[in-house]
């Protein structure tokens, strides 16, 4: 059963749609991302739409819809139909970078406060890609939202002279995510031993977690501890971190499972 925050996101894909938009401007998490492309995949459009948060390797992104004129390309040339889609990009996500001053090391909550506090809504707010070495952060928002946080954002925490100014991307600039691997063996691919082996607890605990609704499969609660995992499922546990499943189908002689699991970093 799906919750009312999953209907809404289900009801403005489908109004973007009946609107002919291609974008309804909400940046979406990880997890919205997860079961808004289930959903649009079961209501027969798949390959018809993508996930874009200002380059290669944001998080936090919008759903573009693919123009009808461009769907003879979708299995062909992906890349042609971002190229072909570029004005639209440009057109609804932008970037500024807000430059501290240096006499204080600011950190990601000390932006997102600073923004939020302006009275910004969490969604017209993208990926925040703090620059330690340079005391400043490469914000993307909402196009519009840049002209105001341009405008508005003066200071970061106890920093009063930030400088915010629009910025523009070099060629093929991406964000990279760092992972940590982790490997070990599990009796079964069920999700309590999968939790205990990824955080390193006993079965037990592990049951607790699942039941308290603390550990996720795929940004979902799953109160059954028996749940299968498979390779390419996401495991969230509260306090621990994010971890994708890369393998857990190898035996080992003593006909254990091979588990193979990369963390977000």
């Amino acid at each position: 059963m799906i919750d009312r925050d999953t209907e809404l996101l289900f009801y403005r894909a489908e109004d973007a749609l009946r609107r002919g938009v291609v974008t309804d401007g909400h940046f979406l998490n990880a997890g919205e991302q997860y079961h808004l492309s289930r959903y649009l995949d079961r209501c027969g459009y798949g390959g018809k739409y993508f996930f874009f948060g200002g380059c290669p390797g944001t998080e936090r992104n919008m759903l573009f819809f693919v123009h009808e004129y461009l769907h003879d390309f979708l299995e062909s040339s992906p890349e042609y139909i971002r190229d072909a889609m570029a004005d639209d990009l440009s057109l609804a996500v932008g970037a500024v970078k807000v430059k501290g001053s240096g006499y204080k090391k600011l950190s990601h909550r000390d932006f997102m406060g600073s923004i939020l506090g302006l009275g910004v809504e969490r969604f017209v707010i993208g990926d925040i890609v703090v620059l330690e070495e340079e005391a400043s952060a490469i914000v993307f928002c909402g196009r519009r939202m840049a002209d105001f946080l341009v405008s508005e954002l003066i200071s970061v925490g106890a920093d009063r002279g930030v400088v915010t100014e629009h910025f523009i991307l070099p060629e093929n600039y991406e964000i990279k995510r760092s992972f940590r691997t982790v490997t070990d063996t599990v009796a079964s691919e069920r999700l309590d031993c999968v939790v205990a082996a990824l955080i390193n607890c006993s079965r037990d605990s592990a049951k607790v977690l699942i039941a308290s609704g603390e550990a996720e499969k795929n940004y979902s609660e799953n109160k059954k501890a028996d749940s299968p995992v498979s390779e390419g499922d996401i495991i969230t546990v509260r306090g621990h971190g994010k971890y994708i499943i890369r393998n857990i189908s190898d035996k080992t002689k003593k006909n254990r499972i091979r588990l193979v699991a990369d963390k977000y970093v």
